[in-house]
C-alpha cells in the first residue's frame, strides 16, 4: 500500500503543474487594447489559469469584443459549427500574413492542448487561388478540429480550410485547430500576404486530443520513477 501511495503522490505532483488550467468551458485570451502594428508588431493579453500571452509577428490590428468574428450567427457563416464552441463575442488579433517573418504566440506558463481559432484565412469565391489561397505552416503538428465548408461561392472557389502536414491552407477559411501536449509557445510562417486573417488562442478541457499527448507520457514516467524510488527505499 505504501508503494502505491508514493507513486500516486508523484503523479499528483506532476499534475499540479496544470492544476490552474481547469475549466468546464473554453477559455480564451483577453487581448490588450495596446498593440504595435507591422510585420514586427506585438500584442499582449491574459489567459485565465495560465497568465500572460504575448504575440510577436505580423500585426494588422486587435479587435475588442468583436460580435461576429467567431460567432456562427454571422450571416456570412450561417449554420457553421466551426468554432468549439461558437463565441458570441471575442477579442481577435489580425494579421496580414507577410511572408519571411515568424509569428509566435508565447505563454508565461505551459498550456495543455491549446486551441487556435481562425477567421478568414485566405480568400474563396471568384478570387484567384494562386494569389489569395493562404497557407500557415506551424512548428508543431496539429489537428484540424473543424472548418466551415461552402462548396461553391460565386460560381468559383469554395470556402474551406484544409490541412497538409503542419500546414493549414485557407480559402476564406474559418475554423479551429488543436495542438496535443504541453506548449509554452506556438509559431508559424505564412506563404503570402492577404487582406486580413484573425486568430484567437486558448484551451478547452472538454476537447481532448485523440492521440497520447507528450504531457501525459511525461507524467506517466514521473509516476513510474516515484514507484521505483519507493521500492528502493523500502529495500
Amino acid at each position: 500500500m505504501k508503494t502505491r501511495y508514493h507513486a500516486l503522490v508523484a503523479l499528483a505532483l506532476g499534475l499540479g503543474a496544470f492544476s490552474a488550467q481547469v475549466s468546464a468551458a473554453p477559455v480564451i485570451t483577453d487581448w490588450s487594447t495596446s498593440y504595435t502594428t507591422g510585420s514586427s508588431g506585438s500584442a499582449t493579453g491574459t489567459l485565465s489559469g495560465i497568465g500572460t500571452v504575448t504575440f510577436a509577428g505580423d500585426v494588422r490590428d486587435v479587435q475588442q469584443n468583436h460580435p461576429t468574428v467567431f460567432d456562427n450567427t454571422n450571416p456570412s457563416y450561417l449554420g457553421q459549427t466551426v468554432f468549439t464552441p461558437s463565441l458570441d463575442v471575442s477579442d481577435a488579433v489580425g494579421t496580414w500574413g507577410t511572408p519571411g517573418f515568424t509569428n509566435t504566440i508565447t505563454f508565461s506558463s505551459a498550456v495543455l492542448n491549446p486551441i487556435v481559432w481562425i477567421n478568414s484565412l485566405g480568400r474563396g469565391g471568384t478570387w484567384d487561388p494562386a494569389t489569395y489561397v493562404q497557407s500557415w505552416t506551424y512548428d508543431a503538428p496539429f489537428t484540424l478540429l473543424s472548418s466551415l465548408y461552402r462548396p461553391v461561392v460565386d460560381g468559383a472557389n469554395p470556402y474551406q480550410m484544409t490541412q497538409s502536414g503542419n500546414t493549414l491552407i485557407g480559402q476564406e477559411g474559418h475554423g479551429s485547430i488543436q495542438f496535443a501536449g504541453s506548449f509554452t509557445s506556438i509559431s508559424w510562417t505564412s506563404d503570402k500576404p492577404e487582406q486580413s486573417a484573425y486568430f484567437q488562442v486558448g484551451y478547452d478541457n472538454a476537447i481532448v486530443p485523440s492521440v497520447p499527448e507528450p504531457a501525459s507520457l511525461a507524467l506517466l514516467a514521473l509516476g513510474l520513477a516515484g514507484l521505483g524510488f519507493s521500492r528502493r527505499k523500502k529495500a
